[in-house]
């Protein structure tokens, strides 16, 4: 009798720690995953796998929700079904937020797609996915299919692009692809205190931005804006964009643009662009890999072992200076070395003379064949491409390795 009354006992004990650990689960505690899953690290991050998942991330507060702060994975391919509002700018079309509103948590796409994005962006909003990126936020491995992101800024400044409107200091954005376009359309509106920058990727960025690809159309289709920055990859860098390659076209009525990145004022390295650059106004400064570029003793900008394979460079009017194969003007001197670009590539309208000679230090870059760019030793040997962030072979263009 007494051993059974000692099994009563603790069978009874065995319960009540049951029901106890299971109402602890239940309580709603923080720091208890949730079926796995609290956002507060990688290995607990909240599971996106539909559309209204994917439109819960970061709208909500309080430590261990779906915050700003949080961790997210991807786990399903998604289609947008109406009009996105970007993560990180609040939960109204056309609110300026603070930066306290911004993203700092982690986005991890899984290698998924999102498919159907489109944003009607108003003035001051920073439009993407992403709206603006702060305090070492990371996202990585998202596929972004047909983007279509139209709008204007009449009245302050925004930046706008696929997958973030604004990088700031401290974030990651890498082995990311989009596809679609993007058109910027001000009107009446010519303020110099104010700058726009579009990009395919991200319009503007002081951070990484590596291992990405862009086939986003990225056009600027009104000339009312005095400081206007278009990339295939980002509008503007202060950063560095490492291992990207943009095969969209970049059209902008003025002022800056080029394959890769608009306004430089960081490194664009290990880097190709093959759509064509067009500028249609006098004052315009564009380039199949860069625009414009301002170097300060602070900053050290930097364009090196990129290749420009675009047809063209081209911009009307009746002041043909400020374009070039590779970049198209230097504020005052940066680094330029390692370049090449397509022998037959026009600038506005003509043919680089002796292209073949052109050092690979010179605005236009050395001059290439498809014999060259069709050469993976050219690649890996000649620009210096890595085997480790590109997948490399004779008779095609470099892709990235994750692709």
């Amino acid at each position: 009798m007494k051993l059974k009354s000692l099994v009563g006992v603790i069978s009874v004990l065995l319960m009540m720690l049951t029901f106890a650990a299971c109402g602890n689960s239940a309580s709603g505690d923080p720091t208890t995953p949730q079926g796995g899953e609290n956002g507060l690290s990688e290995a607990t991050a909240f599971l996106v796998n539909n559309e209204v998942s994917l439109r819960r991330v970061g709208t909500e507060t309080g430590y261990g929700t779906w915050n700003l702060d949080a961790y997210y994975k991807q786990t399903a391919d998604i289609a947008l079904s109406y009009e996105w509002i970007p993560i990180g700018v609040g939960h109204t079309p056309g609110v300026v937020t603070s930066g306290a509103d911004s993203f700092r948590g982690h986005y991890d796409g899984g290698g998924y797609t999102i498919s159907g994005l489109r944003i009607n962006y108003a003035s001051g909003v920073d439009a993407g996915l992403f709206g603006q990126m702060v305090g070492g936020s990371t996202v990585k491995n998202v596929r972004l299919n047909n983007v279509n992101i139209t709008g204007t800024g009449n009245t302050s400044a925004c930046h706008v692009g696929a997958i973030a409107g604004s990088i700031l200091n401290n974030c990651i954005v890498q082995n990311c692809y989009v596809s679609g376009s993007i058109n910027y359309g001000a009107s009446n509106y010519d303020n110099p205190l104010q700058s726009f920058s579009v990009g395919g990727i991200a319009g503007d960025s002081y951070s990484m931005i590596e291992n990405c690809y862009s086939a986003v159309n990225v056009s600027k289709s009104n000339n009312q804006v005095a400081w206007f920055h278009c990339g295939g990859i980002a509008g503007s860098n202060s950063g560095t964009v490492r291992n990207c390659y943009s095969t969209g076209n970049v059209s902008i009525t003025e002022i800056y643009g080029g394959g890769i990145v608009g306004y430089n004022f960081g490194t664009v390295e290990y880097c190709y662009a093959k759509g064509n650059i067009s500028c249609f106004a006098n004052s315009g400064y564009i380039g199949g890999i860069t625009g414009y570029n301002f170097n300060t003793a602070a900053n050290n900008a930097t364009v090196w072992h990129c290749t420009a394979l675009n047809s063209a460079v081209t911009k009307t009017g009746s002041n043909p200076s400020g374009a070039g194969r590779v970049i198209g003007y230097m504020y005052s001197p940066i680094t330029l070395s390692n370049n090449y670009a397509n022998s037959a590539m026009t600038v506005n309208g003509s043919a680089v003379l002796d292209a073949s000679l052109t050092p690979t230090n010179d605005i236009n870059g050395q001059g290439i064949t498809s014999t060259d760019w069709n050469s993976a030793s050219f690649w890996s040997d000649t620009v210096g491409f890595s085997s480790t962030a590109w997948s490399l072979a004779n008779g095609r263009l470099p892709k990235l390795a994750w692709e």
